[in-house]
């Protein structure tokens, strides 16, 4: 098949959309746009980017639609061992169960994949980088001088760091700590034999998400953030994308969602076996060996 070049006016809005997704430079009042379409040149893309935010929560949701995310500010302080969470900015600062009820420790996410499943739709969730999650459900949390620790627990990306017990699908909920590499295998454990974190599970797969948006923390988790700025790019070499390859070196992770200068949302892709020039930059400029970084897998 010959290419074929097709020009045409668009709008603001879509010119907008099109400068960021493909670099294209336009001018704000409109402007004529060429587009090369070459047929015969084409690549396979992945069957998961056609997704929604939450689908359980959604009636009518497009049977065609392959993937389900589980993320935003609700689940930034989710504690996958009560299942209790913080609202943040949306509802008063507040912890509450919305997440889940059950006392049954990481109910509130199985039961997200399982309706997944039966949608035949993969899901991505949420894995908590703020450092704090909620502790209780007892409603709303002050912003006068956060954070308010009796309220919350804290984030260990790996148990073994700080304890000698071996993972648990029902860890105790009087200690301080909540673990992410726990709560990683919690999830393994429960869908045992699926491999929903390898290369070829059995069924659909799940992907782990690096949070949402650090950039807005200082407003939309006032109470465990106060109002100093984090940005995303200080957790571009994660200690939990590090302690979930640990767990799984096939695991596919998401970087948190960067808020750019536009108040535009983009997430960015780890893939499961190849790293970036930035990462590799970022490790060299730290004097870090191949082998000691978890990039490398």
């Amino acid at each position: 098949m010959r290419s074929r070049r097709i020009t045409f006016h668009v709008c603001c809005a879509t010119a907008l959309f099109l400068s960021r997704a493909c670099g294209i430079s336009v001018a704000s009042d409109g402007a004529s746009v060429t587009v090369t379409v070459n047929p015969s040149s084409t690549r396979p893309i992945s069957p998961y980017i056609y997704g929604i935010n939450h689908a359980s929560k959604i009636e009518g949701v497009p049977k065609a639609l392959t993937l389900d995310r589980s993320g935003g500010n609700r689940w930034t302080a989710y504690n996958w061992e009560n299942n209790a969470s913080n609202a943040g900015s949306d509802y008063g600062y507040q912890n509450d169960d919305l997440v889940g009820s059950d006392s049954e420790a990481g109910s509130g996410v199985y039961s997200l994949i399982a309706e997944d499943r039966k949608r035949g739709m993969a899901s991505i969730v949420t894995f908590q980088l703020q450092g704090l999650v909620a502790a209780d459900t007892k409603g709303p949390v002050p912003t006068a001088n956060p954070p308010d620790r009796t309220r919350f627990k804290k984030v260990v990306n790996e148990k073994k760091s700080v304890s000698d017990a071996p993972f648990t699908a029902k860890p105790p909920t009087s200690d301080d700590n909540v673990y992410m590499d726990e709560f990683m295998w919690a999830i393994d454990h429960e869908f045992a034999g699926d491999n929903v974190f390898g290369a070829r599970p059995a069924k659909q797969p799940v992907f782990i998400a690096l949070d949402n948006e650090p950039e807005l923390w200082k407003s939309t988790h006032l109470e465990v953030q106060g109002p100093a700025s984090v940005s995303v790019d200080s957790f571009r070499t994660s200690n939990a994308h590090c302690a979930a390859k640990q767990s799984s070196a096939t695991v596919a992770t998401l970087r948190p969602t960067k808020i750019d200068d536009s108040g535009e949302s983009h997430r960015h892709c780890r893939s499961r076996s190849t790293r970036g020039s930035t990462e590799r930059k970022a490790q060299a400029a730290a004097k870090i060996p191949e082998s000691q970084s978890c990039w490398a897998t």
